[in-house]
């Protein structure tokens, strides 16, 4: 055994204890404001969850369903509701940041606890395929690695590892331990501290406009402003921050507002929106002409604020086929769009308004790699933008892709 081996396998357990003896009160999480016990940690399965409605104060379970990628942690806490039929779904924080119900009272959506725990018991991690992979062993031949089957591997140079293939693989055909090398991009690894709760990050909350006045309004306390001042400065940017427009409207900021005095809001509002990645755009010269309707909304996650903006572009605003349009953009300045063409460009199905349809995993994959590698938005933010803009339609075989629909 190398020094490095043992150290991995010391620090490995110095994690599982630190797990075990964590106080009580670390067994809760806050979500929306509301504190919440915690089941546990699951890692997902190639599978699906339905989302939460994060817009609800109740969190109310949508009958929208999203892609869980082989790997995905799973925060589970205690709140548990059943369906129509009767089943249990719990509500989840994933490690991307949604909130999701997966399903509690089977094994469908995340890999048995004990099983995964037991393996990770022994302080190295675990390989997760999470997208089918064809590989060549000396002893098997050509064998298919399939999402979510979980292999002991160790790192090789490069991006690459080299997983052990035995008897869980091969069942009535195993003749002995096979090792076979695999891209990193086709698995997720599984540490055993990924098992500690505290290690998923929190996730995507609404960040309504009276909660990005309260942060304006108390940045401006620093400027010395008086009393009127900032109720001044609260009154121009409830109006500055424009959520909703319809097709027909035309909006120029300029003319609506007029309480601003002397004050040079736009001055104010540049440092501001830096820090809470609100849009530059919404300056006080902002015209939003007619041909176009939109929503905004924004959310927050740690201290990235988000701002995503969901557009129909109708120049008569009358058309049977109006485009589409989401644009993402954070804190980071990193930005994101869906659009129908693009969408279209992919090979994939659309709904009547022109936002994306799924039915795999590959199509999920696709559209995540249209707004990572293709665009700028991180991972967390692409998944989140999927599941809210994407419809899924291959809840119950995510591994079938569906012929688009003619």
């Amino acid at each position: 055994m190398t020094i490095a081996h043992t150290i991995r396998r010391f620090a490995a357990f110095l994690g599982l204890m630190l797990m075990i003896c964590a106080p009580a009160h670390a067994e809760t999480r806050t979500v929306m404001g509301k504190e919440y016990g915690i089941i546990g940690i699951r890692i997902a399965k190639s599978a699906s969850a339905r989302l939460a409605n994060i817009n609800d104060p109740a969190l109310r379970m949508m009958p929208r369903s999203v892609y869980l990628p082989a790997g995905t942690r799973l925060l589970v806490l205690k709140d548990v509701r059943r369906d129509r039929a009767g089943r249990k779904w719990a509500l989840t924080v994933t490690g991307d940041g949604l909130l999701v119900y997966v399903r509690v009272d089977a094994n469908e959506h995340y890999f048995p606890h004990k099983g995964l725990e037991a393996r990770l018991d022994g302080g190295e991690p675990v390989a997760v395929v999470t997208s089918q992979t064809v590989v060549t062993s000396e002893r098997y031949g050509r064998l298919t690695l399939t999402p979510s089957e979980t292999y002991a591997f160790e790192f090789l140079d490069g991006d690459a590892i080299r997983i052990v293939i035995g008897r869980d693989k091969m069942g009535s055909a195993y003749a002995g331990d096979a090792t076979v090398d695999v891209d990193l991009a086709d698995v997720t690894i599984i540490h055993p501290e990924d098992l500690n709760p505290a290690s998923v990050s929190d996730p995507f909350e609404p960040y309504g406009t009276e909660r990005q006045l309260a942060d304006i309004v108390a940045r401006a306390v620093d400027l010395s402003l008086d009393k009127e001042d900032r109720k001044r400065i609260a009154a121009y940017f409830r109006q500055r921050f424009v959520t909703r427009k319809t097709c027909d409207q035309e909006i120029d900021l300029a003319k609506s507002i007029d309480a601003a005095g002397e004050l040079d809001l736009d001055a104010i509002f540049s440092p501001v929106s830096a820090k809470l990645g609100i849009s530059g755009a919404y300056s006080s010269k902002t015209v939003f002409p007619k041909g176009i309707a939109f929503t905004v909304n924004r959310y927050v996650r740690g201290d990235s604020v988000v701002e995503i903006k969901h557009e129909t572009i109708d120049e008569k605003c009358r058309s049977e086929e109006p485009r589409q349009r989401v644009i993402a953009s954070d804190s980071s300045g990193s930005t994101g769009r869906i659009r129908t063409g693009a969408v279209e460009g992919l090979g994939l199905a659309t709904t009547v308004e022109g936002l994306p349809v799924y039915t795999c995993r590959a199509e999920f994959e696709a559209l995540l790699e249209m707004l990572t590698l293709d665009q700028t938005l991180d991972t967390p933010l692409a998944t989140f933008l999927v599941a809210h803009f994407a419809t899924f339609k291959g809840a119950r075989k995510p591994g079938v892709c569906r012929a688009a629909a003619v």
